[in-house]
């Protein structure tokens, strides 16, 4: 693609809006007084550099769709179709005592565009409390993936699926989850590898039984177009590129994917499983007029992709673009302000009933770190 990469940047940059310059200062100094017309001017100045990133992309649209193979989706009746998906929601409070985490899992069976039957759940039964909010809450994440995918692995071998859907990748980054303040620890590492271990063997037993798993990203940060497409140097963001590109109802064609990705046969191998069409390859989907999402699909599903594809669009909800299976599990695993809140309620009353009435004056390592209700 040196034709597309030999194209002008139109003054981009790899970050786009560089907050600290060898030229200028990144800030400014005013009277409080003139604050908003400070923000205004910088909003100014920000949507300026958008409309030229934008315009510049729209210019390069059809080169770029050129290279990933823009296909249109196919129409799929799905009234027969049995699909699943599965998700996860962490939430928590941040304690004197620590950062207690709450982590469900939940997954839904349907049959066309109607649940089954009850949906499965998830709950973690390890009372963990971490040192503070942001290892707890990626730990908490992690074992949320853990979960996710057990779950998944259930929903596969009670049989009977076409489709299984997991919320977010079919691969988890190591440095995206680990704390960036410390080193990583003990937990962190076997948190880590039970996850991937519970992947590759929710991907091997899905191929056995002839079932394609997808992993549906919701929100894209990657740079996988501009790389295909020799635009490498822009660094610019499928989740812009991939809207500008597509029209409604459209995908690319399975773009390779790097690592951390292509750890996913290595961990099997590593368990002694069969690493064959185990690789995931991404996938660009748009389903309305305004939202696009990543697909992350193994290579052993993709000469299905087009049904796979049809599928997830004769399913999607009008307004949200998502598969109804997916906004099924995402509004039931959502753990809310509200549901943390009755959940350190009841630890509260818990402790309290522990410590008795001698040390009540111990309850204090059970209140909040911040002024959080």
């Amino acid at each position: 693609m040196g034709k597309i990469a030999g194209k002008p940047t139109a003054g981009l940059c790899n970050t786009l809006e560089p907050y600290l310059s060898f030229e200028e200062k990144g800030f400014e100094i005013v009277p409080y007084s003139g604050l908003q017309l400070s923000l205004k001017e910088n909003i100014a100045m920000r949507a300026k550099a958008i409309a030229k990133i934008a315009l510049a992309t729209s210019e390069l649209a059809e080169e770029i769709r050129e290279a990933v193979k823009v296909r249109s989706a196919l129409e799929v009746d799905v009234s027969g179709t049995r699909s699943a998906a599965v998700d996860a929601g962490v939430n928590g409070k941040d304690l004197l005592v620590g950062f207690c985490p709450v982590v469900v899992a939940v997954g839904s069976v349907f049959d066309g565009k109607t649940r089954t039957k009850e949906p499965l759940a998830a709950t973690s039964k390890l009372a963990r409390i971490y040192r503070d909010e942001e290892e707890g809450k990626k730990l908490a994440g992690l074992f949320g993936f853990y979960m996710q995918f057990e779950l998944a692995r259930k929903l596969v071998g009670d049989g009977n699926l076409d489709l299984l859907i997991v919320d977010g990748p079919l691969a988890i980054r190591r440095s995206y989850y680990s704390p960036s303040s410390r080193k990583v620890g003990a937990a962190f590492v076997a948190a880590y590898e039970e996850a991937q271990n519970s992947l590759a063997k929710l991907l091997v037993e899905a191929r056995d039984a002839n079932i394609s798993v997808v992993g549906l990203v919701k929100r894209v940060r990657s740079s996988i177009i501009s790389r295909k497409a020799g635009l490498k140097e822009m660094k610019l963001l499928d989740s812009m590129l991939s809207s500008i590109i597509l029209s409604r109802g459209e995908h690319t064609s399975p773009l390779p994917l790097l690592r951390p990705w292509n750890d996913i046969p290595a961990v099997a191998s590593i368990q002694g499983l069969n690493v064959v069409g185990l690789k995931p390859n991404a996938v660009f989907v748009k389903p309305n007029a305004r939202k696009t999402y990543r697909l992350e699909i193994p290579e052993y599903a993709l000469n299905g992709l087009e049904e796979v594809v049809g599928i997830l669009a004769a399913l999607s909800e009008p307004k949200s673009g998502l598969p109804l299976p997916l906004v099924d599990v995402d509004r039931l695993s959502r753990i809310t302000q509200r549901a943390a809140n009755s959940a350190y309620l009841r630890l509260f009353k818990e402790v309290m009933l522990g410590l008795g009435p001698a040390a009540a004056n111990l309850l204090s390592v059970v209140t909040f770190q911040h002024g959080e209700v």
